[in-house]
């Protein structure tokens, strides 16, 4: 029976239907799929020590036996299994929530900016392409109601701009993270450039460095410095040594198909902002560094030597110092960037977005065994489906992400508008389930 006007799905619920295809009619076995997930979770939060299960798991049997007589009928109202589905997958969702990594650490940090509304890998990079707004908050209880508190860390400390993905310091204590102000026009670049209508003067200053302690109590301090394009500094990550890596165009480079794509490469500081020192060399571009659990940099890379122009990009690593650049996942299939990736911690896999050159850089989520080497197929999942985007590992098998579920365009360039975070569980490995959260 297809799922119909009468019960009202809430924030956390819109999207559920459309993915499972029930609006189609296919409501049992997505029923099924889903205590299927539940029992899978319990299963697994078990294997953590979670003791406290029984109640959810007597109400996922409660379902089951609803939705037992509900077959048994043959014939019964569209609103009764509409009924069934929703408590399943509100059980199953609440299971999820119990995994004890989600409040360990006494919350979850996040950036809350608008999401990139130009289609280009390059200019969704730079401030000046962005819309300005937003600040750095933590939720200090991550709960299935939506109910925990949310506190701006930045509110206050800045002037109106935009802020990019922090990172944590190892202690916890520190974060650094990209900032751009508002309101400042660029004067060093000549004349004013537009691509494509998007005015690219007077939108913003440029990003640049930032730390701050994760209380939101200390005072801010900027750590990189610049006043033109050039000199833009965005995702910044800690290293083992105490410096702050970052990607910037400053080494001069420019992409082949427009003056207006500059190349980012990445460079690093000490703590105070001093002795810059160049890492990487790119012609075309390189983005989204993460640390490894062996203290190399992870990141992607777009060459034009790789299937001419298309952007494919391979997942790299390098050491903090520069040596051993290589490639070490991916392989040349269509467009596909192997985008915002980041490993799982004590396994040899990456989590990524598999996005596109002329997207807003969201996509499908994609986990990559990096034990099988480059130019393979052979390790890759496909886990979700959809305009996701940042995912980050809580473990193996359950990641936080944004995700805007009502996503348009094709199944594989997906782009979001309305982003919020999610818990994803790709438990059953379900190629066609987009929002199992």
């Amino acid at each position: 029976w297809a799922l119909q006007d009468g019960l009202e799905l809430r924030p956390v619920d819109e999207g559920w239907e459309e993915p499972d295809a029930v609006i189609s009619g296919r409501v049992a076995p997505a029923v099924e799929k889903h205590v299927a997930r539940g029992r899978a979770i319990a299963a697994d939060l078990r294997r953590m020590g979670a003791t406290e299960l029984a109640p959810e798991l007597e109400a996922l049997q409660e379902a089951v036996r609803a939705g037992d007589e509900l077959a048994a009928q043959g014939t019964p109202g569209a609103e009764a299994w509409q009924q069934v589905y929703c408590d399943v997958r509100r059980i199953a969702r609440r299971l999820a929530f119990q995994h004890p990594r989600l409040n360990e650490e006494g919350g979850l940090l996040f950036v809350r900016r608008h999401h990139a509304h130009f289609n280009h890998q390059c200019a969704r990079r730079r401030s000046r392409y962005s819309t300005l707004g937003g600040e750095i908050c933590l939720l200090k209880e991550v709960r299935a109601d939506l109910g925990g508190e949310i506190v701006s860390l930045t509110e206050g400390k800045f002037a109106p701009g935009l802020f990019g993905r922090p990172d944590v310091s190892f202690d916890g204590h520190r974060m650094v993270f990209g900032y751009a102000a508002a309101d400042v026009k660029d004067v060093d670049e000549g004349p004013a450039e537009s691509l494509a209508g998007v005015d690219s003067i007077g939108n913003g200053t440029f990003f640049q460095v930032w730390e701050m302690g994760t209380d939101g109590r200390s005072v801010p301090r900027q750590v990189t410095r610049g006043t033109t394009r050039r000199e833009e500094s965005t995702d910044p990550i800690y290293l083992p040594d105490g410096r702050i890596a970052f990607m910037t165009p400053r080494a001069g480079g420019m992409v082949q198909c427009g003056d207006w794509a500059w190349a980012d490469c990445l460079f690093s500081v000490d703590a105070d902002g001093g002795d810059l020192r160049q890492i990487t060399w790119a012609k075309e571009g390189e983005w989204d560094p993460s640390l490894m659990d062996d203290g190399t940099i992870l990141f992607t890379r777009w060459e034009y030597v790789m299937r001419f122009w298309r952007p494919t990009q391979l997942i790299w690593s390098v050491r903090p110092d520069g040596t051993y650049p290589r490639v070490i996942g991916g392989y040349l299939t269509g467009e596909r960037n192997y985008a915002r990736c980041r490993q799982i911690p004590g396994t040899s896999k990456v989590v990524c977005v598999e996005s596109h050159h002329h997207n807003d850089g969201s996509g499908n989520v994609l986990l990559v065994d990096l034990k099988h080497g480059r130019d393979t197929a052979r390790g890759e999942q496909q886990v979700l489906m959809g305009a996701c985007d940042c995912p980050y590992p809580v473990d193996e098998s359950y990641f936080l992400v944004s995700y805007d579920p009502r996503g348009t365009g094709p199944t594989d360039r997906r782009t979001a508008g309305r982003v919020g975070i999610y818990l994803a569980d790709c438990l059953l490995y379900t190629s066609d389930a987009a929002d199992d959260n």
